[in-house]
């Protein structure tokens, strides 16, 4: 009788489960952002990142929010063994249309200040390593004309090198005292542009989207053989 009763359990169970399935339909949400995050509350469960759900058939209601974009309501019907695609079509907030304006501003802001300072590191950098290759071919050519010096088989051999090696000497020392004098302003200049910078940030405060879910508080995990979301808390 026992095993009756269990087998007739188990059988509406199963006849329970089968009419659930075959009343329930898909949604499709096409969601409209520029930013590739978006929640989608559908009913009283909270979808993070997932726009596709089986619900049961019949009308249902959906909230989608994503950052910088006005929480957006939307009604639609499930049919039974369908899929619905849901287009949603988010509108941008002020908040978000002001913060794009101030972050604009800093930015501009921030070129100026650090765009001279920052141009004249770069530009004494790359001259001081000029001066410096620079130097290095003159020294290497003048240990060379020395070897031939030393090597000349002539009086007239011997004057060529003589003045070859005065000439790419001087050479050397004024590209040295290029290589010295721009990488000391390259120094000065890295110098400036840390201090500079550093007063920036201190004096100017850079602007952010508030990004937080208007649902955060009102949500608890929740896992189905359907869907996996959060359970919406109501009141």
């Amino acid at each position: 009788m026992h095993l009756r009763k269990t087998f007739f359990a188990f059988l509406s169970f199963l006849s329970i489960s089968a009419f659930s399935q075959g009343n329930t339909g898909t949604v499709k949400f096409l969601v409209e952002v520029d930013n590739g995050y978006f929640e989608i509350l559908i009913d009283d469960t909270l979808y993070l990142k997932n726009y596709k759900t089986t619900l049961e058939a019949g009308q249902h209601s959906a909230k989608v929010w994503s950052p910088g974009y006005i929480t957006t309501e939307v009604s639609f019907e499930i049919k039974a063994n369908e899929t619905v695609e849901q287009f949603v079509e988010m509108a941008i907030s002020n908040e978000r249309q002001v913060y794009e304006k101030e972050y604009s501003a800093y930015r501009m802001k921030f070129h100026k200040s650090l765009t001279i300072p920052g141009s004249v590191t770069l530009a004494t950098a790359i001259t001081s390593g000029t001066f410096m290759i620079l130097a290095y071919d003159r020294k290497i050519q003048t240990l060379k004309d020395v070897d031939l010096y030393h090597a000349a088989p002539n009086l007239e051999q011997v004057e060529l090198h003589k003045s070859r090696i005065a000439i790419n000497n001087s050479k050397y020392n004024r590209y040295r005292a290029g290589y010295y004098i721009t990488g000391g302003l390259s120094i000065l200049s890295l110098a400036t542009t840390i201090y500079t910078y550093t007063k920036f940030k201190k004096n100017n405060i850079e602007p952010t989207l508030n990004s937080e879910s208007p649902f955060k508080d009102r949500f608890s995990w929740s896992v189905s053989p359907v869907s996996f979301g959060l359970t919406y808390r109501i009141g």
